[in-house]
């Protein structure tokens, strides 16, 4: 076979109705209209299988998604070990974070909302959390391309998300992206901006940032009775990508309404 195309289907998934990569969301964020169910909808309505999927995400290898239920054989302890958080609302994977924290200095004044997707890349926040990130570090905007430009022999501190009781940590080195070759390398942060404005009109520091993230952010800024986000979220809501889905093993449960997080077995870390 010949691959003779370089461009990718942008277009099609610009002008056309999808529930996100394959649905694994809620009816309630259907795009395909009032009472059309999602593929994990569909799941549930199945007699012999569990509606749960689980991600292991390879940094720089191969993956795992299961579908119906979850692989131990990545977990480092059994099931008992799971770390369940009750979700805030079935509609995103939305769940409560009691803190944010860069560098062990908090950088959120209240709990904030964190959506667990792995259809995006990047970790999204709020403007003014980010920026202060971003100021902590002497990061650049590069208006270009929607990201923050870094030294690349910046040392970056750990961010940490508070969750149920929990801190889970993606390390500094991980929030850096490093770009080219030995001979000339550009460094970016790993975190990027999302804002919601009062006239519920959605701005990101990024205007050409991925259709897809935009689409879901959208629907932040809803009526309080129509939204998919609780109204206390509105202006504190995280988009959490593989950047952080990759350091522990993802469950999505769809029956009981609630997410998962497991440890991964040491070999699988990187």
């Amino acid at each position: 076979a010949v691959v003779d195309s370089t461009d990718g289907l942008k277009d099609v998934y610009k002008d056309s109705k999808f529930d996100g990569v394959i649905g694994l969301a809620f009816d309630k964020l259907s795009s395909m209209g009032q009472g059309e169910k999602t593929f994990v909808s569909n799941l549930a309505d199945q007699p012999d299988i569990n509606a749960m999927f689980s991600f292991y995400l390879g940094d720089e290898e191969d993956g795992e998604l299961a579908i119906g239920g979850y692989n131990q054989g990545m977990m480092q302890h059994n099931a008992s070990a799971i770390h369940w958080l009750p979700l805030a609302m079935p509609a995103y994977w939305l769940v409560d974070m009691e803190r944010v924290t860069f560098g062990g200095v908090n950088v959120t004044s209240s709990n904030a909302g964190g959506i667990m997707d792995t259809g995006t890349s990047l970790i999204y926040g709020p403007y003014t959390e980010v920026n202060l990130i971003a100021d902590s570090i002497n990061a650049t905007y590069m208006e270009q391309i929607g990201l923050f430009n870094i030294p690349c022999n910046a040392t970056i501190p750990d961010l940490e998300f508070g969750m149920g009781g929990r801190a889970y940590k993606v390390p500094g080195n991980k929030l850096k992206m490093v770009f080219g070759d030995d001979d000339q390398q550009h460094c970016f942060l790993a975190i990027s901006v999302m804002q919601l404005s009062e006239d519920s009109e959605i701005k990101t520091m990024d205007t050409e940032l991925e259709q897809g993230v935009i689409d879901e952010i959208k629907n932040l800024a809803g009526d309080a009775g129509l939204s998919p986000i609780p109204f206390e979220y509105k202006f504190n809501t995280w988009l959490l990508g593989d950047i952080f889905l990759r350091i522990e093993y993802c469950i999505f449960d769809y029956d009981n309404e609630r997410f998962g997080l497991a440890k991964l077995k040491e070999d699988l870390k990187r």
